[in-house]
């Protein structure tokens, strides 16, 4: 009987639950091929704390996911499966239908390469559920084997391949939805100096080797190879082809690439997207166009010939492509799907939090201290839920799971805009009424005592749902950590839309609260609580400034003021100072359309002659806790329509024992206080900016007594504080909030 010559099971704890039987398939059209019967058994022997299923199309995989569904284990998703493969004409709607549905059967999805993830994507599974966790093969045994001394030499002697000779391998079963003709097609197209040579058989074999006599390709069939064999036939081609027209992902790929081999595949082949650079590890053709797959036969030759593509480069782009990174997403999947599981309710003395963060994407401090003030009331008994979007909220999970909150997709689709087309305001209405049936729907699941919302797009977006909940019982919070907009519309919003959903208002700070009340609403109703420094992986450390070192922790935005800051570097340089800028925030990321160019014109600015090599770009980083002890001075250069609130990274500069030069945007002169812990600049120039950050580089002493008085501000707004007053403001009492004004601590 035949058998592979490395055994699939050597080295794992595993167990066999029915001998094999010859009659047995085991392809994706036989539904009862590899069903063995009941799992119950079987699997809770094994105690899992997950379990992985690989699809739905044998009732061995459902019986194992309705076994896992009785005992409360978590089930994950990984399949290869893609778009492409699905079937065509009248049959794909209803393909489509029960594949949305199926998988829902799924808590996580592993995503094996991007055809995947797309597929994923399409049906509706949330972003958040998706773990990237490629295909891998045993790269390192595959490259011992082909870079063994005189392994490719031998074995393109023993084909009849010379040096000269272009040599191109297929490797797999000869059928019709390999198209192993198709090659021999192209390779004729290339001239007498291509040598075919073929690892596999079936039954096209016969007439894809007539077809190569027909054509004059010389062509070597060397039949099938067990697995130890095929690194040296990798080893010594020049070139391995998939022509297929269907082909969920290609392990031959991730074979050839590990053994240093380019690829040349179809546009069919599923992991093409990911293995395949035309300028480090193949080519990609349109399946069935002969000539294009010449054409990239063609181009990798002249690409291996010319250096072009490497054995180096062939592996580099596989390395991302290994156990470990396959293990790590399921780490990651398990993690979370089990955090969603456990996710902790309140008894009924504790409130029961709804945070709608359906907006929220990349993490900033409007983001940070939504989460603390969530991650307070969690540590004091609240059950929270968070509603996130379903497209690109990986992230705020991230956090969600931090602190022990549940969470669910909501729709957020379209945007809601001012000035918009008779179709976007047609679309916005519809968002509003899916994003509310949904926020009604965890609302009846979850029976909160609160909604959270962090912004007021949260309450437009939910609005009809939380007019609604405020009359069944539900008190609505709106945390205010931006101004808002002035105008007549404006106005009408917020007075007559947003203030009847809404129950308490909770501005951080004055400036926001004097703001909030410019469009008429009720001082009674609006209590201020000032921001404290969120939490952080990262611990603070002693202060290590390097003279000259500004630091800047933002988005890069206009309304931020990063352009003034340059120029005002460049003004110091200048003037004999060696000022360094550390520029911390996303400068790779999506950039708004109001704000296109804005990025690249600040990088610009940076490497010109008077900036070049005085600014890092550091990107978004955790870690600001460290990048903070190493810098001198902070600087927050906003724009007065920035309209700032009571920032988190001035509030982290303190905390560091930075002094801060801000502008007088937004609240930013209630966190500063000029001369004795920062300096607040009279105008929002450059030549204000530079003065401000000149009074404390030019003078070390100076800065860091300003630094030692940041320091000690901070302690006012003291977690304690903060936790207490959101407390208050959440408690399941009859007397449910004071309606109180705070002021700013002395």
């Amino acid at each position: 009987a035949f058998q592979w010559d490395i055994s699939l099971t050597d080295g794992y704890r595993h167990r066999i639950l029915a001998p094999a039987e010859s009659s047995r398939r085991f392809d994706s059209s036989s539904f009862r091929g590899a069903d063995v019967g009941p799992v119950d058994e079987a699997l809770m022997a094994t105690r899992p704390d997950i379990v992985i299923v690989p699809g739905w199309h044998s009732a061995f995989y459902l019986r194992a996911i309705a076994a896992s569904r009785r005992h409360g284990i978590p089930v994950l998703y990984r399949g290869d499966s893609n778009l492409a493969a699905g079937p065509r004409g009248i049959r794909r709607p209803v393909w489509g239908m029960r594949t949305r549905a199926v998988l829902k059967m799924f808590d996580g999805y592993l995503a094996v390469g991007t055809r995947s993830r797309e597929y994923l994507r399409h049906f509706g599974v949330p972003e958040p559920l998706i773990f990237d966790s490629p295909h891998a093969i045993d790269a390192a045994r595959f490259a011992s084997a082909a870079d063994a001394e005189g392994v490719r030499a031998a074995t393109r002697a023993r084909i009849g391949a010379s040096d000269d000779d272009f040599l191109v391998l297929f490797a797999g079963k000869f059928t019709s939805v390999k198209r192993p003709e198709d090659l021999m097609a192209a390779a004729a197209r290339l001239g007498s100096r291509v040598v075919v040579a073929t690892a596999g058989s079936g039954p096209l074999m016969a007439e894809t080797r007539a077809m190569a006599e027909q054509l004059g390709v010389r062509a070597v069939f060397c039949g099938f190879l067990n697995q130890r064999e095929l690194p040296a036939l990798y080893a010594a081609a020049d070139c391995v082809a998939l022509p297929s027209q269907s082909e969920s992902w290609g392990l031959t790929v991730n074979e050839a690439l590990a053994c240093g081999t380019p690829c040349v595949v179809s546009d069919r082949v599923g992991c093409a997207p990911d293995l395949i650079d035309h300028n480090a590890s193949g080519a990609v053709f349109t399946m069935g166009d002969i000539d294009g797959f010449a054409h990239a036969l063609s181009r990798v030759r002249e690409a291996t010939r010319g250096g072009v593509i490497t054995r180096h480069s062939c592996r580099d782009v596989l390395s991302g492509f290994s156990f470990e990174a396959a293990a790590e997403g399921i780490r990651r999947g398990t993690e979370r799907v089990i955090k969603r599981r456990d996710a902790a309710l309140a008894s009924d003395e504790h409130p029961r939090v709804v945070a709608t963060l359906g907006n929220m994407v990349s993490v900033f401090g409007l983001e940070r201290m939504s989460f603390e003030v969530l991650r307070t009331l969690r540590e004091r008994g609240a059950a929270v839920h968070c509603v996130v979007n379903r497209w690109d909220s990986s992230r705020v999970v991230d956090l969600a799971d931090a602190i022990g909150a549940s969470w669910s997709t909501g729709y957020y689709w379209y945007e809601l805009r001012r000035r918009a087309t008779m179709r976007g305001r047609m679309l916005a209405v519809w968002d509003v009424f899916r994003t509310s049936v949904d926020l009604l729907r965890d609302a009846r699941r979850f029976r909160p005592t609160h909604i959270f919302a962090p912004e007021f797009n949260a309450i437009l977006r939910s609005a009809p749902a939380l007019w609604l909940l405020r009359r069944l019982g539900t008190r609505v919070v709106l945390r205010l950590g931006n101004a808002p907009e002035h105008g007549r519309f404006y106005n009408f919003l917020w007075r007559h839309v947003i203030d009847r959903c809404v129950d308490q208002y909770v501005p951080n700070s004055r400036f926001i609260e004097q703001e909030l009340l410019q469009h008429g609403i009720a001082a009674s109703r609006s209590r201020v609580v000032y921001n404290t420094v969120p939490h952080r992986p990262h611990q603070w450390q002693s202060q290590q400034g390097i003279p000259g070192r500004v630091i800047f922790v933002g988005q890069i935005i206009p309304p931020k003021g990063l352009d003034l800051l340059l120029d005002a570097v460049a003004q110091l340089r200048a003037r004999g100072f060696d000022v360094t800028l550390d520029v911390v925030g996303d400068i790779e990321g999506w950039e708004h359309p109001g704000y296109g160019g804005y990025r690249a014109s600040v990088r610009a600015r940076a490497a010109q002659p008077d900036l070049a090599g005085a600014v890092r770009f550091l990107g978004l980083r955790e870690d600001v806790p460290v990048l903070m002890a190493t810098a001198s001075v902070h600087c927050l250069p906003s724009r007065p329509e920035q309209k700032e609130g009571f920032t988190v990274t001035t509030l982290e500069a303190k905390r560091a024992g930075l002094p801060s030069v801000v502008t007088q945007s937004g609240a930013l002169p209630e966190m500063v206080r000029h001369t004795v812990d920062g300096w607040v600049c009279s105008d929002t120039t450059a030549d204000a900016i530079a003065e401000g950050l000149q009074y404390f580089l030019a003078d070390p002493e100076r800065a860091r007594l300003a630094g030692d008085e940041a320091r000690a501000s901070e302690l006012v707004y003291n977690r304690g504080r903060f936790a207490a007053e959101w407390a208050d403001i959440f408690s399941v009492r009859g007397d449910l909030v004071r309606p109180t004004v705070r002021t700013q601590p002395s």
